[in-house]
């Protein structure tokens, strides 16, 4: 399966920053074109409490784009924000100009 591959680095998480653990990644894998979550892989000290929310979207089918994760509001400040950091990507990479 081709992949799009959404990647948000920790190192200027603010709560990893605040914990003193501000490395590692969240990466998010997209069937190529879409916003269908494939895989994903969490390399922090505190990835077993993000690794459930990126479960629930594989196993129930929910997007990585404006209408899955993220339109979720996540808490600040929260490692977790690296999930949304993948989804902004995303946003950022098939949202359209509007022409006036």
């Amino acid at each position: 399966v081709e992949v799009d591959t959404y990647t948000a680095n920790l190192n200027h998480n603010d709560r990893a920053i605040l914990e003193g653990s501000n490395y590692g990644f969240v990466k998010v894998n997209c069937k190529k074109g879409t916003d269908k979550i494939v895989s994903a892989a969490i390399v922090h000290e505190n990835a077993g409490e993000m690794i459930p929310a990126l479960t629930l979207a594989v196993q129930f089918n929910i997007p990585l784009g404006a209408h899955g994760l993220g339109q979720v509001i996540l808490s600040y400040p929260t490692v977790a924000e690296g999930i949304g950091g993948c989804a902004f990507q995303y946003k950022m990479k098939h949202w359209k100009r509007l022409e006036n």
